[in-house]
């Protein structure tokens, strides 16, 4: 539900639910494994285009931690 809401939203419906998404991985531990299966599609599949938002390259910071996720 939340990947078709990405999908079909504006830029910024899909930086706040990037936003919540890895706030939720930062912050508390031990999140729900559904919180990480989501992240992890959102940021590899092309379908998404997650990469194409500008929200993705306005801090290099936040860049390089979805790029680590990405890569688990």
């Amino acid at each position: 539900m939340v990947l078709a809401l990405f999908s079909k939203s504006d830029d910024v419906v899909c930086e706040c639910i990037a936003r919540v998404l890895v706030e939720r991985i930062l912050v508390n531990r031990p999140f729900p494994w559904g919180l990480l299966v989501t992240l992890i599609e959102l940021l590899r599949n092309p379908f998404y285009a997650f990469w194409n938002h500008s929200f993705t390259r306005e801090s290099p910071q936040i860049a390089e931690i979805l790029t680590a996720h990405s890569s688990l």
